[in-house]
C-alpha cells in the first residue's frame, strides 16, 4: 500500500539504483570451470580450472574467485561475529579464449565447493556483487569422511558405524561403499587398512 500525500507519491517513483553520479561497475556475466561439473571431478584429480567473463574487459582491474571448500567451518570473531576464510585464486587474462582463468590444484576433498567469483572495476575501484557457481568432487572408495583419502579416520569412523555408535558430527559419504552393498560396514574398514598398508609398504 503507498504512503498517502505529496511525500508518499513521490517515494513511490524511487526505484534502488547506482545513482546518476556513479557509474555502472563492472559485472561478472558468466563463470565456471573446466571440467563443467557435475558430473563431479574423478576422486584421484585435484586440479580444475577456474574462468570468468566480464561486459567490459577494458575497464576490468582484475578478477578473482573465492572457493569455500565442503563442510568450512565458521570462525569465532568476538562474541557474536563469525567469517569464513575461503582460498583465493586470482584470474588472468586469456585472450584466446576471451576469459579470465587461472588453474586452481586444491580440489583435495570430497562434496559439494562454493565458488564466489568478483571484478574490479579500473575507473571507479568498486568491486561487483559475486557471482556463485557450485563446482563438485567424486568421494573415493574408502574415503569415509570425504577428505580426499583413505586414513585412519575413516576406519574409526567406519568401525563406529558398524557397531551403531553415534558418528558424533563428522561428515558420512555413503558412495565411500566398496562392496555396493549400499551401506558403510566392516568391509570398508577392512578395505582402508589394506590400503593403509599398502601404502606403509
Amino acid at each position: 500500500m503507498l504512503a498517502s500525500g505529496a511525500d508518499g507519491e513521490f517515494a513511490a517513483t524511487i526505484f534502488p539504483g547506482w545513482g546518476s553520479g556513479t557509474p555502472n561497475p563492472v559485472f561478472v556475466t558468466e563463470a565456471g570451470s573446466d571440467p563443467r561439473t557435475p558430473p563431479p571431478l574423478d576422486a584421484a584429480d585435484r586440479q580444475a580450472i577456474l574462468w570468468a567473463k566480464t561486459d567490459d574487459p577494458a575497464r576490468t582491474d582484475k578478477v578473482w574467485v573465492e572457493i569455500r571448500e565442503p563442510g568450512l567451518i565458521l570462525e569465532q570473531e568476538g562474541e557474536n561475529r563469525q567469517t569464513v576464510k575461503p582460498d583465493s585464486l586470482l584470474l588472468i587474462w586469456n585472450g584466446d579464449e576471451s576469459r579470465y582463468e587461472a588453474e586452481y590444484p586444491g580440489f583435495s576433498k570430497s562434496g559439494k565447493y562454493t565458488l564466489f567469483f568478483y571484478a574490479k572495476d579500473r575507473n571507479s575501484g568498486i568491486v561487483s556483487p559475486f557471482l556463485r557457481k557450485d563446482f563438485y568432487k567424486a568421494v573415493g572408495l574408502g574415503d569415509i569422511s570425504g577428505n580426499g583419502g583413505t586414513d585412519l579416520g575413516d576406519a574409526l569412523l567406519g568401525l563406529k558405524i558398524s557397531c551403531g555408535e553415534d558418528a558424533g558430527d563428522a561428515n558420512v559419504f555413503p558412495n565411500a561403499d566398496v562392496n555396493s552393498d549400499g551401506k558403510i560396514g566392516l568391509e570398508e574398514v577392512i578395505f582402508i587398512l589394506q590400503e593403509m598398508a599398502g601404502d606403509a609398504g
